[in-house]
């Protein structure tokens, strides 16, 4: 059973907020303090959209990110709980959706004593767009996100902003083998074009220069 699993399992049993660490550790990632995803997992998800995040959502973005940063990736994934994973997202306007989020985490950081700092982010994950058109939405450089599973890139892209990355560090790679191919932050979805599986090593550097001032 990998780490994520296991912690959804214990999760799911008790209820309990437990932590997993997606980034293999080295002198390097030892050295600096962890970036700390909480995963709000929004109740319409099924088991088997569950079972499919480690995989096909976190592991590629979070072993990226590590890399990238030289920190261990820890998720926190909570389900069930009262006020937030039943939170209402489709309210037609996915900006107004991403401050009521906010406004949640703001209400789960005050009563659960936790971190409010630069390593520190707190995602909505749900099944289905904000709106027609919109797949996530994230405030740049902030605490909260909203991003869907209606495609892989979606939660890679909203952390990214998260972490001071923008649309304009997103590249398209014409020559990538075996197809042409989009990084994380590139701006939208192309039904045609392959994802990358990765940051782009502009957004790279905006992650990086992000994270500077933070032990």
């Amino acid at each position: 059973m990998n780490v994520f699993i296991a912690a959804l399992a214990i999760a799911f049993l008790g209820g309990a907020i437990t932590t997993s660490t997606l980034a293999a550790g080295n002198d390097a990632t030892e050295a600096k303090m962890p970036i700390v995803l909480t995963l709000f997992l929004h109740d319409e998800l099924n088991d088997q959209d569950i079972r499919n995040l480690d995989a096909k959502y976190l592991r590629w973005f979070t072993e990226d990110l590590g890399a990238i940063t030289e920190r261990n990736v820890q998720i926190v994934p909570i389900l069930r709980k009262p006020g937030y994973t039943d939170f209402d997202y489709r309210l037609g306007d996915a900006d107004k959706a991403l401050y009521e989020w906010d406004q949640r985490v703001i209400d789960y950081v005050i009563d659960e004593n936790k971190p409010r700092d630069k390593r520190h982010k707190y995602l909505l994950i749900t099944k289905d767009n904000l709106t027609f058109f919109v797949q996530g939405v994230a405030g740049l450089g902030k605490r909260s996100a909203i991003a869907s599973m209606t495609a892989y890139r979606t939660l890679a892209h909203e952390v990214g902003h998260t972490l001071g990355a923008t649309h304009s560090d997103g590249e398209f790679h014409a020559t990538a083998a075996p197809a042409p191919c989009i990084t994380n932050m590139f701006v939208e979805d192309v039904f045609f074009l392959k994802n990358c599986y990765r940051y782009s090593e502009k957004s790279a550097q905006a992650i990086r220069n992000y994270l500077q001032d933070i032990p």
